[in-house]
């Protein structure tokens, strides 16, 4: 009898977990104008160039630097 209700709770559990409706959530890109972008930024970062980092943002950009309250404003390195 067990084996039974073992039995039919599995199958139960196995045909809930597989009857689930497919559904797309997203597309992905692997090439993309903006993954350009990403892609130079954290290579200056890792470099350490901050005049080409700062280049691929805007003049109004504002970074933040987590545990500090304050905002960093942008600056124009030359």
């Amino acid at each position: 009898m067990r084996k039974f209700l073992f039995s039919a709770v599995l199958s139960l559990a196995a045909s809930i977990a597989f009857s689930q409706n497919m559904s797309e959530n997203g597309i992905i890109y692997i090439t993309h104008p903006y993954i350009d972008v990403v892609n130079k930024s954290v290579q200056a970062y890792r470099d350490k160039y901050i005049a080409t980092n700062t280049k691929l943002f805007a003049d109004t950009a504002k970074f933040w630097v987590s545990g500090t309250a304050k905002q960093v404003p942008h600056c124009r390195c030359s």
